[in-house]
């Protein structure tokens, strides 16, 4: 087993097994700033460890899923809360692209990888 597989929770294990994974802050966050997409991007860049294989690593939409879609399953509004789906209800972020992918982003990458990466709460214009 190696030292990155004692550590970190396996997300994708858990996930494989239907077991939800739920994301969110508690108070202030890791750097008391209330800065979710740094938690977004804390979350995805820890569970990328050298030696750890591919079907192991969440990606970014697995990392969103688990802030949005399981965060909510952890409230008692999970089945009202958490995806875009006719019916329920959400907020949104409004999140200026060119100020987040300053000075150059590849069009080859994902935009919500791009997103995940290198969106930061200064980059957020509305909520």
């Amino acid at each position: 087993m190696a030292a990155a597989d004692r550590y970190l929770a396996p997300l994708n294990v858990w996930e494989q097994k239907g077991i939800t994974i739920g994301m969110g802050l508690d108070e202030a966050g890791i750097n008391e700033d209330r800065d979710m997409l740094q938690e977004l991007k804390l979350a995805l860049r820890v569970h990328r460890t050298p030696g750890m294989e591919e079907a192991d690593v969440p990606t970014a939409p697995q990392i969103v899923r688990m802030a949005t879609e399981g965060g909510a399953m952890t409230t008692a509004f999970g089945a009202e809360i958490g995806r875009l789906d006719a019916g329920r209800l959400f907020d949104a972020a409004l999140i200026d692209w060119t100020k987040a992918t300053y000075p150059y982003q590849d069009a080859d990458i994902p935009m919500l990888d791009a997103l995940v990466q290198r969106a930061k709460a200064q980059h957020v214009d509305a909520v």
